[in-house]
């Protein structure tokens, strides 16, 4: 929670690397949530969540989609980058699908908008 918070109320985020951690599910899930909190005028949050701990990677982006927080997941550099988003997503995940193995999560991106992939 203190992570999210100062995410909040301190300068505005353009990137966060938290990879190789122990983030599970709910903790991935409370850092997207929070950037839905961001101003409207932000940029997307590049947040880089590969090789945690997250079990269900596609639960995840369901249950985020259900609370209409759209992500980018490991997006080619030719449709979104750091700076901007083509679908006007608040958070890039790139990359959230290579987690270890032990967490189950499958590699690559779907592509799909509004499915499985976002």
């Amino acid at each position: 929670p203190v992570l999210g918070q100062s995410m909040r109320g301190g300068p505005m985020l353009i990137e966060l690397h938290l990879s190789h951690n122990r983030l599970t599910k709910q903790g991935a899930h409370d850092l997207a949530v929070e950037t839905w909190n961001r101003p409207t005028y932000a940029r997307p949050l590049w947040l880089r969540l590969e090789q945690n701990s997250i079990s269900d990677v596609e639960g995840l982006l369901r249950d985020l989609e259900g609370e209409k927080i759209y992500a980018c997941v490991d997006v080619p550099s030719s449709v979104c980058w750091k700076q901007g988003c083509n679908w006007g997503c608040t958070v890039h995940l790139p990359f959230i699908h290579h987690q270890r193995e032990s967490a189950g999560g499958a590699q690559g991106w779907s592509g799909q908008r509004g499915g499985a992939g976002w």
